[in-house]
């Protein structure tokens, strides 16, 4: 364990003896309620298969063919054919269990990480998405939830998308987050790093520079961090958000967060003025995210927030009572690992506070 971790263990009364023993069980806790979320992660895409075609309204309204739009740099592009909704639900789907595999699979890995959470660090969690997710989406969900309620309080009304289908409710907070992705932050703050990158790229080429242009602009749209790192450029997980994002990125990421909290308002669907603010703060967590981790990772916080909680409540609306359970359960661990979440960062920013100012004394 790290002195600072010791130190902070201090504040509560606990010896450096027992330190050991009381970080396992917290570690061993905490995993317990995470990998509870993240199961329910894994259910929630048959779950809502079974909604789909297993009941009859849902293969009524899977039957039915629509027109779709995608967002390209933020602008609305129709699709010029119509596609059948059950085999656009599927896709989907099967998009979204990719994105989850890819969170557990891709390095540092979920099981190398949990090593190095007992070995190294508890903070070792932030290299791997699919472990940090349960937690920064607890976070995310408490801070808009109270940021809502303040407004609310001061006379200024979020508003709400109405809906008459609850399987056409499901299937639109389904397409939802992908669409609002590659729309918000794959297209327009990939385009910015796959421009920063290739810049980089044509200055060391002459050096030696190893890897191919086509797979570092690749890796701009779906990993930008690792594209960073591959050009030799300042990261997060080596500089911190502030200087690894640096003042250019952190324009584009405003930006385009202020345009998601304005695209919410004037999209005319029921949103009211309230939206802007967490909806911007959203977008803004939802950069950073996909700058960090990489596109599946924004698509799933994303997803966590449309879809995932949506399902859950369907669920317990049409089966039995064990998902009414699990639905309210589900709310719970999430809620308790977001305040745990934050009462963590504040404590690790005291620490950090007070270790500046010792240094600077």
């Amino acid at each position: 364990m790290t002195i600072a971790g010791r130190r902070i263990l201090h504040v509560f009364g606990i010896s450096s003896g027992n330190t050991g023993l009381v970080v396992k069980i917290l570690l061993a806790l905490f995993l317990m309620v995470d990998f509870f979320i993240i199961a329910s992660y894994f259910l929630a895409g048959p779950l809502g298969l079974s909604l789909i075609f297993g009941t009859s309204d849902g293969v009524a309204y899977a039957e039915r063919d629509s027109t779709l739009y995608v967002l390209i740099f933020m602008l609305p592009l129709r699709l010029p054919v119509a596609v059948n909704l059950g085999g656009l639900f599927s896709v989907l789907m099967a998009i979204y269990t990719g994105c989850l595999l890819a969170s557990w699979l891709l390095d540092p890995g979920l099981p190398r990480t949990i090593r190095e959470m007992v070995t190294v660090s508890p903070l070792r969690i932030f290299r791997n998405w699919i472990l940090t997710m349960p937690f920064v989406s607890g976070m995310l969900l408490l801070a808009i939830v109270v940021l809502q309620s303040v407004q609310e309080a001061q006379g200024v009304p979020t508003g709400g998308i109405t809906f008459t289908n609850p399987y056409e409710t499901l299937t639109e907070l389904a397409y939802s987050p992908l669409l609002e992705e590659i729309g918000f932050r794959i297209t327009p703050i990939g385009t910015f790093v796959a421009l920063e990158a290739f810049v980089v790229w044509r200055i060391k080429r002459r050096s030696g520079y190893s890897i191919s242009l086509s797979r570092l602009l690749l890796l701009s749209f779906l990993v930008p961090e690792r594209s960073r790192r591959f050009a030799g450029l300042r990261t997060i997980e080596t500089h911190g958000v502030l200087r690894g994002i640096g003042v250019p990125g952190w324009v584009v990421i405003l930006l385009t967060s202020v345009a998601f909290g304005l695209a919410h308002f004037l999209s005319g669907s029921g949103w009211e003025v309230g939206k802007i603010s967490s909806a911007f703060a959203a977008g803004l967590a939802l950069s950073l995210v996909f700058w960090r981790y990489g596109a599946h990772a924004a698509t799933l916080l994303h997803w966590f927030f449309n879809y995932y909680s949506y399902v859950y409540q369907l669920a317990s609306d049409t089966y039995t009572q064990a998902f009414t359970r699990l639905f309210y359960l589900i709310q719970d661990a999430t809620f308790w690992l977001g305040v745990s979440g934050w009462l963590a960062f504040l404590l690790i920013l005291l620490f950090r506070i007070r270790f500046k100012t010792r240094e600077k004394a």
